[in-house]
């Protein structure tokens, strides 16, 4: 069972260096079940623990579904395979969609974990093979791509707020260093009225665009600026980690939306927009 897991994952050991993982540990792992209220089968608990939640190794090229990379999707998918499927979703645990608004989740099984589909419209439970025999087509199918090194790969984030001004913005990014914010320029007005404007902010050695967003309805505007840093970059260096935890403790209608990890040129170090996105979701738990 879990041995096929390690040994589906063990092919990847040649490219190691292309596919970028961010194991889970014990106590994260026990979070997680603590969170959905559901003990992970043991198949998908082993993928977690060698795998983790931010990574690339699993997008729609590989997989025709999508691993959930939030802590909160679990919980948030198992509530609604709950409210809707009742008794039949006892057993399951929620690990990805389709895109489409359907669920695929994952039951503890005799030889290998089982995998069920869940149809938000028809409300009908199928089974659809094992954990194993998916992610085995997964493995097979990134060893044919041909992929960029994990050194070359960054962690793209979008900082977001909701503020009357962005002094309470600049006030908690002060905390790190200076962080001088120079004259607005006009942008745009989209074809819904949002009136745009952007600034440039510096960040330490860093030169980022403070972008603001009004609405004639709005009761504040939006501000938000892009950041990125190497994927493989440590934890206890990570700025996203140290800026993200001091915008959560101010408030500040804050919200992270997280790109994943990518691949991105040099000269597209600086503005990330144009690059393919993974799922904007709130960045939530377990690094």
């Amino acid at each position: 069972m879990i041995e096929s897991v390690r040994t589906n994952l063990a092919r990847l050991e040649p490219i190691k260096e292309k596919v970028f993982r961010s194991p889970m540990t014990e106590d994260e792992l026990i979070a997680l079940e603590r969170e959905v209220g559901l003990a992970i089968p043991s198949c998908l608990r082993e993928y977690f623990r060698r795998v983790g939640l931010r990574q690339d190794l699993i997008s729609y090229k590989e997989s025709e579904y999508e691993v959930f990379a939030h802590a909160e999707d679990f919980r948030e998918q198992r509530q609604f395979l709950i409210k809707h499927f009742g008794s039949a979703s006892t057993p399951l645990f929620p690990f990805a969609d389709d895109g489409a608004g359907d669920v695929v989740a994952v039951a503890e099984g005799k030889d290998c974990c089982r995998l069920f589909f869940a149809n938000h419209e028809t409300l009908k439970l199928t089974e659809i093979g094992t954990f194993c025999a998916w992610l085995t087509k997964v493995v097979d199918a990134v060893l044919k791509q041909d992929l960029s090194f994990n050194s070359e790969k960054k962690w793209c984030v979008q900082f977001s707020f909701r503020v009357a001004t962005p002094e309470p913005i600049l006030q908690v990014l002060q905390r790190f260093g200076a962080a001088p914010l120079g004259p607005w320029t006009e942008r745009d007005v989209t074809p819904a009225g949002v009136r745009r404007s952007e600034a440039p902010l510096m960040v330490g050695q860093r030169q980022l665009t403070l972008k603001k967003s009004e609405y004639h309805t709005w009761t504040q505007p939006m501000f938000s600026f892009d950041y990125h840093e190497p994927a493989t970059v440590p934890k206890e260096n990570s700025m996203i980690r140290k800026f993200d935890e001091a915008f959560r403790a101010a408030g500040l209608g804050y919200n992270l939306i997280d790109y994943g990890v990518l691949f991105m040129k040099d000269k597209d170090n600086e503005d990330f927009e144009s690059q393919p996105e993974s799922p904007a979701k709130p960045w939530w738990k377990f690094w």
